[in-house]
């Protein structure tokens, strides 16, 4: 009988077979991300204190003429830039570092 198995050949595979009954519909469920990782203050200071060096670095490179002879126009534009640009220096250190700085100082003091 195996010797009759082995003579037989077999039929060729055909891939996959398709199951044609119907299916009930997946449920689809909502699944929210979650939500973005808080920034701290610190890296928050440093997201914005970076690009407003830079800023600031080109202004005074212009400020001293290094890229040739400017207006009173344009140097009184540029000092404006200055001006502003270490105002919001100023509004970061306040606003920003100075309560994270108070809330290490909290944290580390001990309590009676």
């Amino acid at each position: 009988m195996a010797a009759d198995r082995k003579a037989q050949p077999r039929a060729p595979r055909r891939g996959p077979t398709v199951d044609a009954r119907p299916r009930p519909p997946l449920e689809m469920q909502y699944v929210p991300s979650p939500p973005p990782p808080r920034e701290t203050p610190d890296s928050l200071s440093h997201a914005l204190r970076t690009p407003l060096h830079v800023v600031m670095g080109f202004t005074q490179l212009l400020r001293e003429q290094q890229c040739g002879p400017l207006t009173p126009r344009q140097l009184q534009c540029l000092d404006e830039v200055l001006a502003a640009s270490r105002q919001l220096l100023g509004v970061i250190r306040d606003r920003i570092e100075a309560p994270d700085d108070a809330q290490q100082r909290d944290r580390a003091e001990p309590r009676t």
